[in-house]
């Protein structure tokens, strides 16, 4: 059973407001669609779908799960400008949040958010996933798989740079 660590619910609370921030930053960026529903989505969508947020206008609905700015290693002062986790598998051996339901994802960066479609990313990391799995993040490379054996976990998560998700995105939202 993997471990939880002692900073959980803090780092779910910083989820939750980094998402919150990204709701007002489309609300910003859709202004002249006042016809635009924005929302939160339902613990259903949250845990079986990785959805965040849901935004509908007319017959079009648009799903995002928000990814907050992460650090390469665990007691890293600040996040990395340079690059991101992509989870692949989960802490419990399942399908990581790249094989989520939503449309997009939405990368915290700095003061914007990049917009990616979730399959284009899953695409990148697909192909340049590199073999074998290590156990130890020491020693980093991009598109390389970790995973966190020595914590009881089943997680795999790949490192990928930044100026590769801006390269296949759909857009980018200011904060």
């Amino acid at each position: 059973m993997p471990k939880q660590y002692g900073d959980y619910e803090e780092s779910v609370s910083r989820g939750l407001a980094v998402q919150d921030v990204f709701i007002n930053s489309l609300n910003k960026y859709l202004k002249d669609y006042p016809d635009t529903n924005i929302r939160t989505s339902t613990l259903y969508e949250d845990k079986n779908k990785h959805i965040d947020v849901v935004c509908s206008r007319g017959n079009t609905t648009v799903t995002f799960d928000v990814k907050e700015q992460k650090k390469l290693h665990r007691y890293d002062d600040k996040p990395s400008d340079v690059y991101t986790w992509v989870e692949l598998q989960n802490n419990f051996g399942g399908k990581g949040w790249i094989y989520g339901k939503e449309k997009y994802l939405a990368f915290e960066k700095g003061n914007s958010f990049i917009i990616v479609d979730r399959v284009k990313l899953l695409n990148l990391v697909v192909e340049n996933k590199k073999e074998p799995i290590l156990y130890s993040n020491k020693v980093l490379s991009p598109y390389m798989q970790y995973q966190r054996k020595n914590y009881d976990n089943l997680d795999i998560s790949v490192l990928v740079p930044y100026n590769d998700i801006i390269k296949i995105s759909h857009s980018m939202i200011e904060k």
